[in-house]
């Protein structure tokens, strides 16, 4: 029952298989009426009236007294706070009235605020409540970027702070940029979010710009060691190159012989030979499973030598090659993607980088949204790119032809970044939206 009852303590309504293990908590008495009433406050704060009206019938007539009450401060959430319409110092109470500001914070986050002081005079809010809807208000105000929410977040009382106050109040410093702020909330981040490389980083940028520049070279440098977003950043701050750590995996030529050898894996490669691509990869992943997971690692190698090229990124993956960098990032159908690079002005690295990232280069690949091949293109789309390049498109199938697709692709990527300046950044994103976004 105790599994029943996590899975029922919940703010919305579950499916309709839980709903004879939910009669059977019912019929058993298993919930108590605070039990009941503390679902009630969690379906009231996500907004689910309804489910709330469907607790109520589990309670006596007081609390569904109260409960109407609830509904009623929902409605009128200002007159509730002004002159409860309920007992202000009864146990029940205190929930009505935080959501009564929880309420008005959704349409007015400085109205809510400024009635949290009005909220602390009632003796039926709990200092935990009433540090709860402070919390709730001042990071709201930090989500929408309010000027004042630094200020708030600053006033709360420690017993209101936790590690999303205590980021939030480092993200709207880095955004102010108010350096000696921005150091002060940093160093007061938990050691495991502090250390973390986004951190590192704007400890060192905040340092150099307030004439620490000998300490901020020093974190540069050491961050610069690290293949991820804030070292490359670091490693530019410092004119370092930037550090891949790239491991490639150790092997002699009878391991891979081993692992072909295997029968799902040999029945695999033979059926990707012959481009029998699904079946080929239902025998792979057979295969890998009826292997020891130390011989994955060979199994990647292999991929990539026959140029099976989303099996390797899979496989080094499942492997945890994570330093593999060759079997991850591959530089997969180089000809094809060399030429309409060339042919459409691309930086080669771009091009590869979208194949990386749209289709993990799975030449077949379909989207749920009907995106087609290497480069994910839109039927509509490719239809239109086709037009504009005078190339002839004759269904939507010839999507999944590499050659037909990269070309295609190439030449889309290429109107997207002329429509953003050659910005990469925007126009990667609004080639991975499409193009009625």
């Amino acid at each position: 029952m105790a599994e029943a009852r996590e899975l029922w303590l919940v703010g919305s309504s579950q499916p309709r298989a839980c709903d004879p293990v939910f009669a059977e908590l019912y019929q058993r008495n298993e919930l108590s009426a605070d039990e009941i009433w503390q679902r009630i406050e969690l379906a009231m704060n996500a907004g689910n009236q309804n489910l709330a009206r469907y607790l109520g019938r589990h309670l006596n007539s007081s609390d569904r007294r109260w409960l109407e009450h609830w509904f009623e401060v929902s409605n009128r959430p200002y007159a509730a706070l002004r002159y409860p319409p309920f007992d202000a110092t009864h146990e029940r109470a205190g929930p009505l009235l935080a959501h009564a500001v929880e309420t008005i914070a959704r349409r007015d986050i400085n109205g809510a605020w400024a009635r949290i002081p009005r909220l602390a005079e009632f003796e039926g809010v709990t200092p935990e409540k009433l540090d709860q809807v402070q919390r709730s208000v001042a990071l709201r105000a930090a989500h929408n970027r309010r000027e004042q929410a630094l200020e708030w977040l600053d006033s709360l009382p420690d017993s209101a702070v936790d590690v999303e106050v205590r980021r939030w109040r480092a993200i709207l410093a880095r955004g102010e940029q108010n350096w000696p702020r921005l150091l002060i909330a940093i160093n007061d981040l938990p050691p495991a979010e502090r250390d973390r490389a986004e951190w590192r980083y704007w400890r060192g940028y905040a340092l150099d710009h307030i004439g620490e520049t000998a300490l901020a070279r020093l974190i540069y440098s050491e961050l610069a060691q690290e293949r991820n977003y804030y070292g490359f950043l670091a490693a530019d701050a410092v004119n370092q190159p930037y550090n891949m750590n790239s491991e490639p995996v150790q092997y002699a030529p009878e391991d891979l012989e081993r692992v072909a050898a295997t029968e799902g894996l040999r029945r695999a490669l033979e059926l990707f030979e012959l481009g029998m691509l699904i079946d080929a990869r239902r025998e792979w992943h057979a295969g890998l499973d009826a292997i020891d997971s130390e011989e994955w690692r060979y199994a990647a190698v292999l991929a990539a030598q026959v140029g099976w090229y989303d099996r390797a990124i899979i496989t080094a993956n499942r492997a945890g090659l994570h330093n593999a960098l060759e079997l991850r990032f591959p530089i997969g159908y180089r000809d094809y993607i060399t030429r309409y690079s060339e042919q459409h002005n691309l930086e080669l690295p771009l091009t590869f980088a979208l194949l990386r990232k749209e289709s993990a280069f799975m030449p077949d690949a379909v989207s749920s949204a009907g995106a087609r091949g290497l480069m994910q293109v839109m039927p509509g789309t490719g239809r239109d790119v086709a037009r504009r390049v005078n190339m002839r498109l004759p269904n939507n199938g010839a999507l999944l032809d590499v050659d037909t697709n990269l070309q295609l692709g190439s030449a889309y990527l290429r109107q997207v970044l002329d429509r953003f300046g050659n910005n990469p950044v925007l126009a990667m994103a609004a080639y991975n939206a499409g193009r009625i976004m």
